[in-house]
């Protein structure tokens, strides 16, 4: 065997070996990538989830309230609230590992509104339909603005 088809031969064999290389590597890494992005998306969806019950658990509590303050119902109502809003706590963590500082931002400041409007059931006057409507619309704000900043993140 003459020397020119061998060293082609090897050559060729190490170009195909590399290019086996780099495409295991990007395939890999677009794996890597797929699985940041769901569990991204599923810790999205189960933070806002969150807020949403925290939201709903307050104003059937603040309604509740205005109609009869010494139902037992609104200390249930105030820990699945509270609940709620740990829940939120501990997807924050995640979220901390996984995406950008706006995002970690943005839900920081949804869930310190999740937190406030939780104790507005803790003060003694009582939560007034006025700023129960004021606290739920600020809600409404910080939410858009999460899911702004998780869009742009997602790139959708």
């Amino acid at each position: 065997m003459s020397p020119v088809p061998a060293t082609i031969s090897a050559i060729a064999a190490t170009v195909a070996a590399l290019l086996a290389a780099v495409n295991i590597y990007l395939t890999r890494r677009n794996e890597n990538v797929k699985w940041a992005r769901e569990v991204l998306v599923e810790t999205f969806t189960q933070f806002l989830s969150a807020s949403f019950e925290a939201k709903n658990a307050v104003k059937a509590a603040a309604r509740l309230a205005l109609d009869d303050p010494a139902s037992s119902e609104i200390g249930r109502l105030r820990d699945e609230a509270a609940r709620a809003e740990a829940e939120m706590r501990e997807l924050q963590t995640r979220m901390r590992l996984l995406t950008t500082s706006t995002v970690i931002e943005s839900a920081q400041a949804l869930r310190l509104g999740v937190k406030d409007y939780v104790a507005s059931l803790d003060v003694p006057e009582g939560i007034t339909a006025h700023n129960d409507k004021a606290m739920r619309v600020d809600l409404w704000l910080r939410r858009d603005a999460f899911t702004s900043a998780v869009k742009k993140t997602l790139s959708l």
